[in-house]
């Protein structure tokens, strides 16, 4: 994760003229797969009104994001994508709290993954739940610059643009790992950062 990481500080902000909205006091609510508990602490975002990305069910909006309330403004902030479901949704903050634990179990997945000296190791972004009053719950990721690919969906998708066996190595290995009680699919990203 750090090569990808490094490389995502070298280059210059592609949001540097996007997110000009005002600074919001938030609740961030972060999971811990292996504690399977959740930790709380407040943070200064400047998120967009309008999405940038729209899905199936889910709208994508640029953020900013600071590292905590106590540390205050530095810089330009962290760009970060936040996810909401559809207005119609009426178990939206349920759905994101999944979307955050299944995403804490694929990054305990992918360290398990590595430990077993593949020739590529993956990684997964780390999400965690956002309140901001009277804008309502998302779930927010760092935003990856790069080439997007899904490389499998939910429903059998696999594709065959781009030739990558690791990412389904690694859908397969979580079956095994896991005595065949979880999969992760869906797996989708920019290079090995799942």
């Amino acid at each position: 994760w750090r090569d990808p990481a490094r490389a995502a500080r070298e280059l210059p902000d592609p949001w540097r003229n996007e997110v000009q909205v005002s600074t919001a006091l938030g609740v961030r609510r972060r999971y811990d797969a292996a504690s399977r508990t959740w930790t709380a602490d407040a943070v200064l975002v400047r998120l967009e009104r309008d999405p940038f990305a729209r899905g199936g069910m889910r709208l994508c909006h640029r953020c900013k994001v600071l590292q905590s309330a106590q540390q205050g403004w530095h810089g330009a902030g962290t760009n970060f994508v936040a996810r909401e479901y559809a207005a119609n949704e009426p178990d939206s903050v349920a759905l994101l709290e999944a979307d955050c634990r299944m995403q804490g179990q694929a990054k305990a997945f992918a360290m398990a993954f590595n430990a077993q000296r593949v020739p590529k190791p993956v990684d997964f972004v780390q999400c965690w739940m956002l309140a901001l009053p009277g804008r309502g719950h998302f779930a927010v990721e760092p935003f990856l610059s790069g080439d997007f690919t899904k490389y499998s969906s939910n429903s059998g998708y696999v594709t065959d643009e781009i030739i990558r066996y690791t990412p389904h190595a690694f859908s397969h290995f979580t079956f095994e790992y896991s005595r065949g009680r979880e999969i992760v699919v869906d797996v989708q990203g920019v290079g090995d950062m799942l």
